[in-house]
């Protein structure tokens, strides 16, 4: 269970960081 969250949170990241550099 704590991969999965763990996997959860950096896919978060990821998609956060993402939609960052698309709002640019």
């Amino acid at each position: 269970e704590t991969m999965t969250d763990t996997n959860t949170k950096s896919e978060e990241s990821m998609f956060a960081k993402l939609k960052r550099v698309l709002h640019g």
